[in-house]
């Protein structure tokens, strides 16, 4: 993104855009189907069952993971 932005370009992230669409329908199909709110703001960063998953390698169905420092099964 930095070289774009040294050039004067404008990168636009759609994909973070869609995820974010996705991740608030998931939000009120929850709410509407089972009456249990979620606060995606108020998510633990350390879950360890989370970091168990994701160090197992039984992630198929994730698509993407990205933070500073983030390598796969990084807990970092």
């Amino acid at each position: 993104m930095d070289p774009v932005a040294h050039l004067g370009l404008l990168k636009m992230d759609f994909l973070g855009l869609t995820s974010l669409t996705i991740l608030d329908q998931a939000v009120k199909l929850v709410r509407e189907s089972l009456g249990v709110e979620i606060d995606l703001q108020a998510l633990p960063l350390d879950d360890g069952p989370t970091y168990e998953l994701l160090s197992s390698g039984n992630t198929t169905d994730v698509f993407q993971l990205e933070s500073a420092g983030c390598s796969g099964t990084s807990k970092s």
